[in-house]
This record gives structure tokens, sequence and C-alpha cells, in this order.
């Protein structure tokens, strides 16, 4: 077959291929050239692909399956990496790269890099363990080192939350094991019991406000079916008596609308009903 290239272009790309196929790295007998090297990229890429692609089949085929949230999401993610890790072998097997050797470079670099590398193997060993155990999954409302939010990605080094404000924190997955993580929604069921306050008048009827105010917040259409309130006296202050009172909701997700609709909701009940709310009285005397 008559080239179609001319010779002198021949020559230049043949040199151009040898330069780029010739090792700069011999390990055994695996050759690491930058041709290897350029096609290391491809590959990682389509293999978190195909990874990606089968967590999110499996997700769907699942979906309505008689199995709990966190075992779905455990589930899916194992897979997804498994395939993942499945597509790199297959990957640097095509390319004729013996996985022993890359074992023997990884173990000869870890002898020099191995103290620097602490930390990102604390915050791997951590993701296994969110991974296998699902302490917490992605979509579960968690309060870290008093800010809250919700998860929004697990990976292998560290954990996507996206607060309440929508600001983003990269959370280091070590963090999540080895600190007391205040999880909203562990397991499958959302409710959560919130706290209301009001601080009535010393003159006020204590035993009638605290029955409007069971009465009132028991209304709320964010509470959990059936729902009652537990109100209480919480302390006498300079102003006034402390009410507090207590009820379920049926999703956390709602606890702030909820705790603003008790809110306002008690102060057109209590001027309704005549309950008078604390003021400061100042007094101004001619000397």
């Amino acid at each position: 077959m008559e080239n179609i290239f001319p010779e002198e272009v021949m020559n230049v790309l043949n040199a151009i291929y040898a330069f780029i196929n010739k090792p700069f790295l011999t390990a055994g007998s695996i050759n690491i050239s930058i041709l290897t090297l350029l096609l290391f990229i491809p590959v990682i890429i389509i293999a978190q692909k195909i990874g990606k692609l089968v967590g999110k089949v499996i997700k769907f085929s699942i979906k309505n399956k008689p199995i709990s949230e966190t075992s779905q999401f455990r589930i899916v993610k194992i897979v997804s990496y498994g395939i993942t890790v499945l597509a790199l072998f297959i990957g640097f097997t095509m390319l004729g790269i013996n996985l022993s050797s890359i074992a023997v470079i990884l173990g000869a670099l870890g002898i020099g890099v191995g103290f620097g590398l602490q930390t990102l193997i604390s915050n791997f060993s951590a993701g296994l363990v969110i991974l296998f155990t699902g302490p917490i999954k992605e979509g579960d409302r968690i309060t870290i080192s008093g800010t809250e939010g919700y998860i929004t990605k697990i990976n292998f080094i560290s954990t996507v939350v996206t607060t309440l404000m929508n600001e983003t924190l990269i959370v280091p997955n070590s963090m999540l094991i080895s600190e007391v993580c205040h999880s909203h929604t562990f397991g499958d069921d959302k409710s959560v019991a919130i706290d209301t306050t009001i601080k009535i008048d010393y003159s006020a009827d204590v035993d009638k406000a605290m029955k409007v105010m069971a009465e009132t917040i028991e209304k709320n259409p964010a509470n959990k079916e059936g729902a009652k309130a537990d109100v209480r006296i919480a302390s006498f202050e300079e102003l006034g008596i402390q009410l507090i009172a207590y009820i379920t909701i049926a999703n956390v997700d709602d606890k702030g609308t909820a705790k603003s609709w008790n809110n306002i909701a008690l102060v057109h009940a209590f001027q309704e009903q005549g309950i008078p709310l604390p003021s400061r009285k100042i007094q101004i005397k001619n000397i």
C-alpha cells in the first residue's frame, strides 16, 4: 500500500513516536514512557465513567426495592468503586503494564514518602470505613464542628457538605470518623424533636399560657402525625417566666420553618388570649 504521507513527514512522525515511546523508567518488566503516561489519562477517565454509569444503573434498579436508603447507598458505592478498579486493572493490562511491577514501584516510593502520605492514607482508610459501615450517607443532614449542612457527595478522601447557607465544605473523612458527628437523619427516620421558647409576664396566668402554647404548636403542619407538645417552665428570668415546648416534626428538613411557624403563631395566640408578654418599663423621675 502506497504511503499517503511524504517521506519527510513520515520520518518526523517516526522520530516523535520513538521519542515518546522511549522508556525513561524501568522496573522489572514494566517500562514507563511518555506515551504510557499519555495513555494513563484516558484509561483513568474511562474507568471512572464506567464506574459511575454502572452505579447509576444499580441505583435505578434497586430504587423501589424493599431496601433501606443506607443499604442502597452502600451497595451503589461498593459496586461503582469496584467496577472502576476492575476497569483500571483491565486498562493497565491492555497497555501491557504488569500490575505486580506497579506494586513494587509503589512499595519503593512508599518508603520515601510514607510519612508525608500519612494524612492521605488516614483519610482514605476513613473513607473505606464510611463506605462499608455506612454511619452516614449522601443526603444526610449532619452537624460537624458546629456547622450544620447536608452531605452532597462522599469520596474516598473527603466528603462534600453543603451548609444551610448554601456554602460548600470539603471535610476530610478522618474528621468524620475521629470527631463527634451529629447526624440528624441517621437511618431512614427523618423525624426530629424541636423546641420553642417564649417568655410571659409574671402577671400572666401560667396554666392558661401553657395550655394555649401546647394547643397552638400542635397545629403546626410540619408536625409528625399524632405528635403532642410537652410544655414546661424553663426558668424564671428578670423580665418574666420562660416557657419551653418540645414537639416532634416529621422531617428534619422543615426544622427552621417549623420553629418560625411556632414563634409567629404563639405571638398571635397570646395576643388573642390576652396573655401579657414581658416588656422593660423605664421610669424617669425628675429630681
